[in-house]
């Protein structure tokens, strides 16, 4: 185990600026996860922390120890790729058995003829043998141990990439978008594999995704990148409740946040169309807002004098998606139960209101600024619900 150290790293490509000074410390045992959209530098920056690619500047640490320069065979990293990478030619226990062997004997020695006949080869084999029995049972792949990969479910052939990285006993685990090739339901079952196997190795893992569900389930620690910048690095419940900026708010979330313009008034209410706010905004007065309110803190009641009026209703079973026209021509998303969604239907109008201590508020730019509420009225919204 040990901590990984990222400190200003930037990278080019030509005159394309892929990293720009990234910086995030991992603490020893983490589940560090790199989000963010396609393009914004994040599998750039997992190949440069495995060697596989050279920063254009800035340092890389691997407990405590400078890593920036080392081939990727000398800094105790171990990565699992998007493509498994696995041999087609080999065994399940070969395949996994494969970077020992390249590790531990010297190229004569990995001859069959001589492995048998040399009694340290047949010691070190033996090793080696059993090293790859203890990974697969933990990894379940026990009985398919003589299996090709083509003879395999795409979560087995995840499963045998993993154990050829976890049979190492690397300091750190870096993971591709391991699970882009499964589908949904495999993938759900290997989020949480990946996350036990985690909790009883107890190794630092770096995990690179564009799949926001992914990162928030599977984390201790989420780094949100794009275009290069690292936005914020906190633990999940933070980074959703607490987004740093706007662009972090907008893409953490399913669905996604409704944000609103607004304006600030006089001592620093928000003033914006079809909805009222308690509390005050951290603003000059007369100044151009946005407001930010998740789906599931935004509160319907059936009223026919109320400002909005119900669009869709997108049944998933444990919840209602109800989009909501305010009298600002904004559309917003509401997440629901059944029981509170009971009654509504399209064409219907409702009152909005927000749960206390909810809204978030971000100025024209789109950085973070203070939102206060009274405990009164936060009670006095909280018990209306």
């Amino acid at each position: 185990m040990a901590s990984l150290e990222i400190e200003d790293v930037t990278k080019s490509y030509g005159a394309t600026l892929i990293l720009d000074r990234v910086s995030v410390a991992v603490p020893d045992g983490a589940f560090l996860t790199l989000v963010g959209p396609s393009g914004c530098g994040k599998s750039t920056l997992l190949r440069i922390l495995a060697g596989l690619e050279l920063q254009d500047g800035g340092r890389l640490r691997i407990g405590g120890q400078d890593v920036s320069h080392l081939r990727p065979s000398r800094r105790d990293i171990a990565m699992v790729f998007q493509s498994y990478a696995l041999y087609p030619h080999m065994t399940v226990a070969q395949n996994i058995a494969i970077p020992l062997i390249l590790r531990r004997l010297p190229l004569w020695q990995r001859l069959p003829l001589l492995s048998r006949l040399l009694p340290q080869a047949r010691a070190t084999l033996g090793q080696i043998e059993a090293e790859v029995a203890g990974a697969m049972a933990m990894l379940g792949l026990t009985h398919l141990a003589d299996r090709r990969p083509v003879q395999l479910s795409g979560g087995q052939r995840q499963r045998v990439a993993l154990g050829r990285a976890l049979v190492r006993q690397p300091a750190v685990f870096l993971l591709d978008e391991p699970l882009s090739n499964l589908d949904a339901k495999l993938r759900v079952h290997m989020r949480a594999e990946i996350a036990a196997l985690h909790a009883r190795l107890g190794t630092t893992f770096v995990y690179v995704t564009h799949d926001q569900i992914e990162a928030m389930t599977m984390s201790t620690h989420v780094a949100v990148m794009m275009e290069g910048r690292l936005l914020q690095v906190a633990t999940p419940a933070e980074i959703y409740a607490e987004p740093a900026n706007l662009q972090v708010a907008e893409f953490i979330g399913s669905p996604r946040i409704n944000v609103l313009p607004a304006r600030v008034g006089s001592g620093g209410a928000a003033q914006l169309a079809g909805l009222a706010l308690q509390g005050r905004i951290a603003a000059p007065a007369g100044a151009s807002v946005q407001i930010g309110i998740r789906p599931e803190h935004l509160i319907l009641r059936a009223d026919p004098g109320g400002v909005g009026t119900v669009t869709a209703i997108e049944n998933t079973g444990p919840e209602l998606f109800v989009s909501v026209l305010t009298e600002g021509d904004t559309v917003l998303v509401a997440r629901l139960t059944p029981d509170q969604g009971a009654g509504l239907r399209p064409g219907s109008r409702v009152a909005l209101d927000v749960l206390p201590g909810k809204a978030l508020a971000f100025d024209a730019d789109g950085a973070r600024i203070g939102f206060g509420h009274s405990v009164a009225a936060a009670r006095e919204l909280y018990h209306a619900r």
